[in-house]
């Protein structure tokens, strides 16, 4: 049974990466208290894993937006 995916994740910092559905994981934003989110892609061949918070070789994510 896996767990509810979740399309964020947050670091240490405080800023809190989201996935952006429809995108096969490669645009994401970056927002942080107030701040308006900012979106951003992965580079070609990349995806943004939530589990590492970072872009990785899109094969080895799990891509569920």
């Amino acid at each position: 049974a896996h767990s509810t995916f979740e399309a964020s994740c947050q670091l240490m910092s405080g800023f809190t990466f989201t996935l952006v559905p429809g995108t096969g994981c490669v645009t994401y934003t970056i927002s942080k208290d107030y701040v308006p989110p900012n979106t951003f892609d992965c580079s070609p061949g990349l995806a943004f894993d939530v589990e590492t918070c970072a872009c990785e070789l899109t094969n080895g994510v799990e891509c569920l937006v």
